[in-house]
């Protein structure tokens, strides 16, 4: 194995592990380890245990600076920034709070209620469920519960 291919494999490995922060999955992490470990390998047999002793400190201290900086830096960069969530989780919602305000409002059925369906309420659609009665498009209904996203009707 030739320096270069040597050098090739650890750079690559590094890369790799780098990009498994941008693609989670594993298998680049996966595919990083092999190179870094193949890399290494070939140091240890074509330089000595000295030199390959001191690769694998440099390779684990390089790796250690340069995900240091990525984490410091990162955030900060505009692909971070699109790519990472800036607040708090205990504020995400998986509905829309507005929905508590059509508690007693009424609409009319876009789509069959059996009893799911579509029911447009001031200029907007809603995916909603009837009581379990059937209700053909165009029934006017009022919205008698909200529970985050489920909205129940009954006819008007």
């Amino acid at each position: 194995m030739t320096l270069t291919v040597i050098c090739a494999l650890l750079v690559s490995g590094l890369l790799l592990f780098f990009a498994e922060l941008l693609l989670p999955g594993g298998v680049m992490g996966v595919l990083g380890a092999v190179c870094v470990v193949a890399g290494l390998a070939g140091v240890f047999m074509r330089q000595g245990f000295g030199a390959g002793l001191l690769a694998t400190v440099l390779t684990m201290v390089f790796a250690v600076v340069a995900g240091a900086l990525w984490f410091k830096y990162f955030p900060k960069t505009s692909a971070g920034k699109r790519l990472l969530v800036e607040g708090e989780a205990a504020e995400w919602r998986s509905y829309d709070l507005k929905y508590a305000e059509l508690l007693g409002r009424e609409g009319v059925c876009v789509t069959m209620l059996r009893p799911s369906g579509k029911v447009q309420i001031d200029e907007r659609r809603y995916d909603v469920v009837s009581e379990g009665d059937i209700l053909e498009a165009g029934t006017v209904v009022r919205v008698i519960e909200v529970e985050g996203n489920r909205i129940v009707v009954e006819k008007a």
